[in-house]
């Protein structure tokens, strides 16, 4: 047995235990060891990647989901790995397969309708931002499906879903100097007069407007 599989198997049963106390005293208000459990896998495999160890927080992941417990929201932390690894394909299959099993993954939704965006697959990554919007509605950051909405909106030139989605992103809290500050989609957007005049108005009304000169074309000085 390898190093890695030693240092790995007293862990996968310290965790195997933990899930075995929490279900034994099931009876006993205590705290919710399952829920504790999957949110220390999820910060140890936060730490190897933010440690530069992408490749040994895929083994983490992966070797958890096979030998402890397997549920859609740990699918869902292996296919961000996958995207930190730049095995793109591999995160959108698995993430397709984790909202067949579990749909109400808001943020599963958003990455994979990212994933899509960049695949310049408009369509699908319109419903999948629409499934991420409607399911955070009372969240902190619950203006990000909105405001990718009114991207794709953007990219398909349709300034009256464009409209609508950007202002539901502003009611949600968006901050537009924030998130598109000399941003080139949203400068390309300003290219194009429905969009520039939907984006300068409610620039103005949600008092944005010192984002709009950085959607602006920079002048070119003369030789």
């Amino acid at each position: 047995m390898c190093d890695a599989e030693e240092a790995t198997e007293p862990r996968m049963l310290e965790f195997a235990w933990l899930m075995s106390v929490g279900a034994a005293h099931s009876a006993v208000p205590a705290p919710d060891y399952r829920l504790e459990l999957l949110a220390r896998v999820e910060l140890e495999t936060h730490r190897l990647l933010e440690s530069g160890k992408p490749q040994q927080a895929l083994e983490h992941i992966q070797t958890f989901r096979k030998q402890v417990t397997d549920e859609p929201r740990l699918a869902y932390e292996e296919s961000l790995v996958l995207r930190h690894l730049g095995r793109t394909a591999d995160a959108t299959q698995l993430l397709e397969t984790t909202l067949s099993l579990d749909r109400t993954l808001a943020a599963a939704w958003y990455d994979l309708g990212e994933l899509q965006l960049m695949d310049d697959k408009l369509e699908t990554a319109k419903t999948s931002f629409q499934q991420a919007a409607d399911l955070t509605v009372e969240h902190p950051q619950g203006w990000a499906g909105p405001y990718r909405l009114a991207e794709v909106a953007g990219f398909q030139n349709n300034p009256a879903e464009f409209e609508q989605h950007l202002e539901e992103a502003l009611r949600r809290g968006f901050s537009m100097s924030r998130t598109i500050q000399g941003d080139p989609r949203w400068a390309a957007f300003m290219q194009q007069e429905a969009l520039a005049v939907i984006l300068i108005r409610l620039a103005t009304v949600y008092g944005e407007e010192s984002v709009l000169e950085s959607l602006f074309p920079t002048p070119q000085e003369n030789p």
